[in-house]
């Protein structure tokens, strides 16, 4: 059986809680964590976006700023109660 190469690739999402902007970001299985490290350092370089989207803390050291990463799943249920 053949293997599907990983392509990775990061979804973010935004969601306010309270007053604060929360990043959530939705990674592929086997993601490393240098490579997460990477796309935040992306979105916390861009001064514009963090702006527009709310995300607010400290940029050169990244305290204060709300990020959840989760794993991507390709195939999601989604369940009302």
């Amino acid at each position: 059986m053949a293997r599907k190469a990983l392509i990775s690739e990061v979804e973010v999402g935004i969601t306010k809680l309270g007053d604060r902007a929360v990043a959530e970001l939705r990674v592929d299985p086997g993601m490393k964590v240098a490579d997460i490290s990477k796309v935040l350092g992306r979105i916390t370089a861009n001064k514009e976006l963090m702006q527009r989207i709310g995300l607010k803390g400290c940029t050169a050291c990244k305290s204060g700023l709300d990020f959840i990463i989760r794993t991507r799943f390709d195939h999601v249920i989604k369940v009302s109660l």
